[in-house]
Formats: C-alpha cells, structure tokens, sequence
C-alpha cells in the first residue's frame, strides 16, 4: 500500500513539472548586436536580405542553443533596424525580443510567421513597416509604444488571436489591424495623429470608442461593419468615406468641436442617436453622410454644407435646427424626414438645392432667411401652413408644388418665380405678386383652386399661371404688359377683370373657358388679342373695345346666332376687319355690332372740346384709357 501511494505521488510531480515546463522561459536580453529568437523545431534561422539591417550579419557567429531553446542572430555592430522581409515566411519562428537600439521594423520583416506569438514593441521604436507582421498568429494584448510615429499598412492584419489593442502614439496605416477578427477591446490614446482607410474593418469591434483630439483623419471604411459598436465620440479630423457604415447597433454618436469633415456614407446604415449635433468646425457634410438613420429624432446642424440625401430617410426626424454658419442644402438633403414643427433656413445658406425638404410631413412653418430656393425643395409638405420668405428673391420650379395646407404666402421682393412653384397650393386665397416679379414661371400658381383674389403688378402674367384655380373670382392686373397663352384658362368664377390700360397683348386661351364673365372692355393699350383668348367664356354679354385691336379668333363659342353678343366698336374700327351682321360669326363668337364712340359711353357725358389732341390719357374711376390721334374726344372738367 505504501509502494501504491508512493507511486502516484512520484506520478503526480512528474506530470506537474512536465505541465510547467511546457510553457517556455522567457528570452534572455539580447546585447545590442543581437537578436534572440526561438523556433518551433529548435533549429537555427538564418536570416533574409541580410544586408538591409545596415551592420554586417556573419550567420557562423549564429547559433541555437538546444538546451535552452532559444537561437541568437549576431551583427558585427550595433543594429538600429530589423530589416526588410528579415524573417519573413518563418513558420516555425514563435518568439523573438530584439535590443532597445532597435527604432524601426522593416517592411514585411516577420510576414507570414505563422506561429510567431511574442514580440516585443519598447518604447523607442519609431516605426513599423508594411506588412511587418502580417499573418502571424499574433498576440492576445499587444501595446504600440508612445514613441512610434507610424503603423504600416497592413502591418499587424490578421492577428486573430488579438482581443486587447493600445496604441499610445502615430498615424495608423490601411488595413493596419483589418480582419483581426477577435479584436474587442482597442484604446486609441492622445498623440494618435490618424487612421488608416479599412483600419480595424474586419474586427469583432467593442461596445465604446473614442477617438481622441490628436487625430486629424479617419480614413475609409476604417470601422465599417463594427455591429458590436453602440457608443462613439469623435473628438477630431475628418471622418472618411463609409468609416462607420453600417454598424447596426450604433445608437449613440457624440461629434466634438474639432471634427471637420464627413464622409460620404460614414454613418449610413446605423440606427443614430436620439440626438446628433454637427458641430460648428465641420465644413462639409457629404452625401448620404447620416442616410436612413431610424433612431435620429432630433438634429442640430451648427455649420457646414449639407450634401446630397445626407439626413435622407431618417423617417424619426422630427426636430430640425439649421444655425446660421451652414451653408447649403444638398438634393434631397432631408427627403423622407418627418421634419420639424418650424424649420428656419439661415442666411448663411447660399442654396437649397432640388427636392432638400422633399414631402416633410410634419412642418407646418418655414422661415427662409436665404436668398434662393431651389427645385421642388419644399414640395409636397403637405401640412406646412406658414411660409415667411424673410429673405428670398427667387423661388425655384416646383418649389412649393402640392403644400396643401399652405394658406398665404408674402412674395414681397420676390424677382423670379419658377414653373409650378405653388401649383396645386390648394388653400391660398388672397394673392398678390409684386412689380419686383421679373421671371414668371409656367403653371406658378395653377390648380390652386382655393384662391378667390388675385392682384398681378409684375409685367407679365406667365403661360397657365393661374389655370384651373376655379374659385378664382376677382383679378386686377396692375402695370401688365403680357398676358400668356391659357394664363387664366378655367377659372370659372372669375366674373370681375380689370385689365389696365398697360396691358398691350392677351394671349391665345387665356381666359378661356372663364364662363362667369359678363362684360369685356378692352382699353387702348391692348394691340393683340390671340387666338380662343375667351374662347368659350358662354354668359360674356357685351364686349367693347375703345381703339382698334388685332383681334385673331379669339372669341370662339362667345354668343350664338340665336343669341348674338352686343359688340360696340369705334367708327375708326379698319373696314376689313369690320363683322359683317350678326348672323356671321366675327372672330368665332356672334354678335350684335354698334358702331358708336365707346370712349363717350365710357367715361359719361361730355364736356368741352378738345380738338387736335395728339393724345390723351382720361381716368375714369380706377379705370385710365389713353387714346391716342382721336378725331375728337370731349370730356369733364374736375
């Protein structure tokens, strides 16, 4: 029995020792001529490209001590470098130390050390080549000393058995860490001047990451895909292009003053903070910078150009401030958003750009303190009800097409007005355009089927600018020149029109189908009046005119030779456009012509004579005629 106790006594130390001594000792300090390393098979390396460690290598010096498993390389002097690919593709190197002279690793120097797990990063090595270490089977912690000024692409790729990084100083190459795919815990300290393109993609990632003050760039794709990340603070540089796309659990982002610059997709596919804060350093905002982020419920942007599609569908966005410093809104810059309440556009923006507040639905009221307004920028808000244009000269086609609930709207300093600006604003229902107006878009205002007055002082009144507005019922054009083709066509309540005497030329169908109008008094100004100008206007019972007017079948469907107009024309009406009866139709209407003076009937009764005049300008009312070579016009006395 005691033989038996003995025995597994002996047994027992035996396997505890043989268990210890399978973890190696660590490697003796090499002298500053030397590197020590150890290999799998406990056989001498002899190096690659000898000559790039810049002293003499003599591989008799060399040798590997069996018996305490460990190999060294002698130099005839001092060595400050590894050199390039010096132990690259050693399968069976597991460890190596170098002395403390050493500041720099060469390119690809332990590439494809399959088995190498140990290095040693002291403090004083400045830099670490491309690829230096590549492919090894790397290390569980591993530390980049304050002094290294620069990672090398790809240097440390592929390190899967990585989980713990820190790196105390220097630019961090492409692909520096890329596919390290156990890597969750990375400490990026002060005095790290950059980030790589592709970085650390590949990488398990880890809940929380802070990007320090120093750095000046985050390269492409440097985070891509980290879906274990859900807090980030970046505190400086420029943020490059999909360097945290889609990181599904990202849900808290905090941009520092000291970040200038975001990338085009950086955040895209990221569910976003509740709450993101551009700060004021930030110049540009780059296309689909913060696209289809569902949790952004409320965004200040402090400065900066917006890009293209940059917040577009972040369908939770129901908060948005705009302070002065931003610069321009990109196509399509919040398409998709619910928007804010009240959205106030800076003076500070230069543009907004085609479709940026695409279909809104959650605005009600715009300030727009900038001097334009781009294509359909606004359109189809559909609950926006208050426009305050604090700022603007020009309104863009399509700006506000389809804003349904948009109920007044000050154009004063407006100068141009683009095609279907305010088409189908189906609740306005005063208007006025302003003399400032000088570019009349087509179609501005049609459709708008709420307004019921209408006053026009610009000079002219663009092509269907007013078309199908049904309940339009009283329209003064003050100072107009030009009234386009179908300009008023459908307007179907318009029964009272007062054309100023500046109006020299009526368009083909601009009034046509207008059938509450009663009366039609054209003035002398007016020297053309278009083919179907009131073509179809069904209840016109009389139409006069007080000079001679080319008039190109423009009343087709006006009276019947049952029920013939009454025409009053002046006798100096030229004979070869004079209707014959009322029986033919003159200018595609009948009816009943009295050749008269209209200009009597029209301002009352005579007075005293005036013989000779080459013209003259008499007001009667609101309503001015200036004739011009009357044979004789006799007229009141104030």
């Amino acid at each position: 029995m005691r033989k038996l106790i003995l025995l597994t006594a002996l047994l027992t130390l035996s396997v505890g020792l043989w268990a210890q001594n399978t973890e190696p000792n660590p490697l003796p300090t090499p002298e500053n001529n030397q590197i020590v390393y150890r290999t799998s098979d406990h056989q001498k390396i002899t190096l690659n490209n000898p000559n790039y460690f810049g002293v003499a290598y003599n591989d008799a010096n060399s040798v590997y001590y069996q018996e305490a498993d460990y190999g060294v390389v002698s130099f005839d002097g001092d060595i400050t470098t590894i050199g390039d690919w010096a132990f690259a593709n050693r399968t069976t190197l597991t460890a190596v130390v170098w002395p403390s002279t050493v500041t720099s690793i060469g390119q690809e120097a332990f590439n494809g050390c399959t088995n190498l797990s140990s290095v040693n990063l002291q403090e004083g090595i400045t830099g670490i080549g491309q690829e230096a270490f590549a492919g090894c089977a790397g290390m569980e912690e591993l530390t980049i000393p304050s002094t290294v000024t620069s990672i090398g692409n790809y240097a440390f790729t592929k390190w899967t058995s990585l989980t713990k990084l820190t790196v105390k100083a220097g630019s961090i190459g492409q692909d520096a860490f890329a596919d390290c795919t156990n890597l969750s815990t990375i400490d990026l300290q002060e005095s790290v001047t950059s980030i790589g393109n592709y970085a650390f993609q590949g990488c398990a990632g880890m809940e929380e990451l802070t990007i320090p003050s120093t750095v000046t760039s985050i390269g492409n794709y440097a985070f891509k895909e980290w879906t274990s990340l859900t807090k980030l603070t970046v505190k400086a540089g420029s943020i490059g292009v999909q360097a945290f796309a889609d990181c599904t659990n990202l849900s808290s982002i905090t941009l520092q003053e000291g970040v200038t610059s975001i990338g085009i997709r950086a955040f895209a596919g990221c569910v976003g903070g509740a709450e993101i804060i551009i700060p004021s350093t930030v110049n540009t905002i780059e296309t689909q910078a913060f696209y289809g982020l569902q949790g952004l419920t409320k965004l200040i942007v402090k400065a900066g150009s917006i890009g293209e599609r940059a917040f577009a569908d972040c369908t939770n966005l129901s908060s948005i401030t705009l302070q002065e410093g931003v610069t321009s809104i990109g196509i399509r810059a919040f398409a998709g958003c619910v928007g804010g309440a009240e959205i106030i556009i800076p003076s500070t923006v230069n543009t907004i750009e085609t479709q940026a507040f695409y279909g809104l639905q959650g605005l009600t009221k715009l300030i727009v303190k900038a001097e334009g307004i781009g294509e359909s920028a606004f359109q189809n808000c559909t609950n926006l009800s208050s426009v305050d244009l604090q700022g603007v000269t020009s309104i863009g086609q399509g700006a506000f097409n389809s804003c349904t609930n948009l109920s007044s709207v000050d154009l004063q300093g407006i100068t141009s007005i683009g095609q279907m600006a305010f088409s189908n604003c189906n609740s306005i229902k005063e208007l006025t355009i302003p003399s400032t107006v000088t570019s009349f878009g087509f179609s501005a205002f049609n459709d708008c089927i709420s307004l019921t007055k209408l006053t026009v002082k610009s000079k002219n009144v663009a092509q269907a600018a007013f078309q199908n507005c049904t309940n339009l019922s009283s329209v003064d054009l003050q100072g107009v020149t030009m009234i386009e083709f179908g300009a008023f066509q459908n307007c179907t309540a318009l029964t009272e029109l007062i054309i100023s005497n500046t109006v020299s030329t009526i368009g083909g169908m601009a009034f046509a189908n207008c059938t509450a109008l009663t009366e039609l008094s054209f003035l002398n100004a007016v020297s053309t009046i278009d083919g179907g100008a009131f073509s179809n206007c069904s209840n016109v019972t009389s139409v006069t005119f007080l000079a001679y007017v080319v008039v190109n079948n423009a009343f087709g469907s006006v009276g019947t030779a049952e029920s013939p107009v009454a025409l009053k024309l002046p006798s100096t009406w030229l004979a070869s456009d004079k209707p014959v009866d009322s029986a033919t139709p003159w200018h595609g209407g009948y009816f009943n012509c009295e050749y008269a003076d209209p200009v009597k009937e029209f301002l009352g009764e005579m007075g005293e004579p005036c013989e000779d005049c080459p013209s003259i300008e008499v007001t009667k009312g609101d309503k001015t005629v200036k004739l011009y070579n009357p044979e004789k016009v006799e007229f009141k006395k104030e």
